[in-house]
């Protein structure tokens, strides 16, 4: 895990978010795939989740990125294969 804080936010739970934080508090696989001690606090289990989250939302990001410059490779690849086969189809015919 990161260094530690530098700020403080005051997170508003539901009552199944509180639930579903409790959860992962005693999820031994959270614990362990995060690092986190066997008795995290809250507070320290929310920071787990939200870099978890975080990650993810990233991940995402980045597949959304990919694609598009995928999408552009393509167009490009399209465009100069038009462009080469409108040269050849220009040098083939016979001048008049």
């Amino acid at each position: 895990m990161e260094a530690l804080t530098t700020s403080r936010l005051s997170l508003p739970l539901s009552a199944e978010d509180a639930r579903d934080l409790e959860a992962m508090r005693r999820s031994p696989e959270f614990l362990r795939e995060e690092s986190l001690s066997e008795n995290p606090s809250k507070a320290a289990t929310a920071q787990a989740i939200f870099q978890q989250g975080m990650r993810v939302v990233k991940q995402r990001e980045y597949a959304k990125l990919y694609a598009e410059m995928a999408a552009e490779e393509t167009q490009l690849a399209e465009s100069s294969a038009n462009r080469q086969r409108l040269l050849r189809r220009g040098r083939d015919t016979v001048p008049d």
